[in-house]
């Protein structure tokens, strides 16, 4: 039985975690993902040879949203250190089809339609010293690292006095919610302003953009002090198995009721920090 681990009702060997861990967050993700990119690629064929009907039947089955991919994509150019300028203009010309302005100036990003208007910093240029911390976040490298990346951000946070920092975790989708995935970022309220900090996208910007853009759902939050408090649990379930850790990003507390279950194993030895 020491070999066994439980997560509700069902007992994993620990290659078998990794293996359903690994399937539930990596593989089904990338495998939506395809199969709504090249639906997507189906859709604009079918719609630019004038087959109308049946480019909606695919829409009425992928419910896409190609002004939010387009805003994503154009964030996620926006930020990175050696910006592709004929890819922006052409993002920033495509937006313009649909009524919403974008612009740079300097190291923001404007963005203006009828539904929403915001802008967009980048993290690395706000919070310079950041780049200590996580010095590719200007790099297509920040890639897939969302949540080690959220919880140093929301360290780095924890400290400031003027600001309520949160961890959260949730599933987001940009083109269809046929392809949702799970993703991590920090949240800052000043008492009036709530903004998101999202460091793999090296991006500061409001959460009302964030969430309107990424149509965020099934979130979990857990304050700067208690992501502080979890640090050492994290890193050994990020040292027990990567995937695994993601348990504790969805859940916290399904997340550490598998660490204690870990211990008593004796899978991962105990750290003080956590609660008993």
């Amino acid at each position: 039985m020491k070999n066994f681990i439980k997560i509700p009702y069902i007992k994993f060997r620990k290659s078998c975690l990794h293996n359903w861990a690994k399937w539930k967050y990596i593989t089904s993700e990338n495998k939506k993902q395809d199969r709504v990119d090249a639906s997507f690629l189906k859709y604009a064929t079918l719609y630019e040879k004038g087959k109308e009907s049946d480019a909606q039947r695919l829409n009425d089955i992928y419910s896409f949203d190609p002004v939010a991919n387009t805003l994503y994509n154009l964030i996620k150019g926006f930020t990175y250190k050696d910006v592709d300028n004929t890819i922006i203009s052409n993002l920033i010309d495509t937006l313009a089809i649909v009524g919403i302005e974008a612009k740079i100036d300097g190291d923001v990003l404007f963005v203006k339609s009828d539904e929403i208007s915001f802008y967009v910093n980048k993290l690395s240029k706000h919070e310079p010293r950041i780049l200590n911390q996580l010095p590719d976040i200007e790099l297509p490298s920040r890639g897939g690292k969302c949540h080690p990346y959220g919880v140093i951000t929301t360290l780095c946070f924890n400290n400031n006095k003027n600001f309520e920092t949160h961890f959260v975790t949730g599933r987001i989708y940009q083109l269809s919610p046929k392809a949702k995935y799970l993703h991590s970022w920090v949240e800052i309220s000043d008492g009036e302003r709530d903004f998101v900090v999202d460091p793999t996208r090296n991006a500061i910007y409001s959460k009302e953009a964030f969430y309107y853009i990424n149509h965020v759902s099934e979130t979990a939050k857990v304050h700067s002090s208690k992501i502080k408090e979890d640090y050492e649990m994290i890193r050994k379930l990020t040292d027990y198995d990567n995937f695994a850790v993601k348990v504790y990003y969805e859940n916290p507390e399904r997340g550490r009721k598998l660490y204690k279950k870990l211990v008593s194993l004796g899978e991962i030895e105990e750290v003080s920090q956590i609660e008993k």
